[in-house]
């Protein structure tokens, strides 16, 4: 620790403190104001899914009721009668999977971050450690109960890829390039979470507003698996990209796109929360 307390800094950080602010400039502040309203609806929506996480999963988990997730219809690989090694492993997965969603929500709060530094490491490390660990049970249960499912593996393999690279970029102390990997780390994690909140976001718009036809929902189906990983990533490069442009009309582009997709994650977020969590949650305790 006193070797890596004593290197200098990386020379991209040495950069990025030389380039002048531009909080003067209408599209950076707006490019910003998209990022907070993004961050202040993430924040809101990764409490909800930690709350039905700890009431559904870990109330079940840790007492050995692995039979009540089956009251949880959509989740087909949940519980398995007879398969005490599969649900073993899914308990421990969602127990750590509260620790992940828990973790990153510290992570994202700015306010903790320049409250305490030594904080903000620890649960770092924490978080990127429960996350391998995450991905790694999920691999296994994709493996132990057959269920193939390549959307899943190749999240869990970008989420482990992103991790290790943060985890590298902190210990080379390229703290720019380590923020950047963290975001996205944190970006592929939430691809159960975007799952959700797409396909409630994609009813509420695309079948009950736009009256898609189920044709469009089919395609949706197929696609979104990979796309709730793949699309929040993809916006948050746009993001990163612009915040370093200086073009506004490229700041300006990646806020409105910013806003426009934490939009319709506010709607994913009221209906999944409203529809679909506090009603299985309220029939597990009925």
């Amino acid at each position: 620790m006193s070797t890596l307390a004593a290197a200098p800094p990386h020379p991209s950080a040495i950069r990025a403190a030389s380039i002048p602010p531009s909080s003067s400039n209408k599209a950076h502040r707006f490019l910003e104001a998209a990022a907070t309203y993004w961050l202040s609806v993430t924040i809101i929506g990764q409490i909800a899914f930690l709350l039905f996480i700890v009431a559904f999963y870990w109330s079940t988990s840790l007492t050995g009721n692995f039979a009540a997730w089956a009251k949880n219809t959509i989740l087909p690989h949940g519980y398995i009668a007879g398969d005490f090694t599969g649900n073993l492993a899914f308990a421990i997965h969602a127990v750590i999977a509260g620790i992940v969603v828990f973790g990153g929500v510290l992570q994202l709060v700015p306010q903790v971050r320049r409250a305490s530094a030594g904080f903000h490491r620890w649960n770092g490390r924490v978080f990127l450690t429960a996350l391998i660990a995450a991905s790694l049970s999920g691999l296994f249960l994709n493996w132990w109960r057959s269920a193939t499912n390549f959307p899943i593996g190749l999240n869990a393999v970008l989420i482990l890829l992103c991790a290790w690279l943060a985890w590298r970029a902190a210990l080379a102390r390229d703290f720019v390039a380590h923020r950047q990997w963290a975001l996205r780390t944190f970006m592929v994690a939430g691809g159960v979470w975007f799952l959700r909140l797409g396909y409630l976001a994609w009813f509420i718009v695309g079948v009950k507003v736009l009256g898609a036809p189920s044709a469009a929902t089919d395609v949706f189906s197929a696609l979104w698996p990979y796309g709730c990983y793949l699309l929040p990533l993809a916006v948050t490069e746009l993001y990163m990209r612009a915040k370093e442009s200086a073009r506004n009309g490229t700041k300006i582009i990646a806020g409105v796109t910013v806003c426009f997709f934490t939009t319709l994650m506010v709607l994913g977020i009221f209906a999944v929360s409203g529809f679909l969590w506090l009603p299985l949650v309220m029939k597990l305790w009925a």
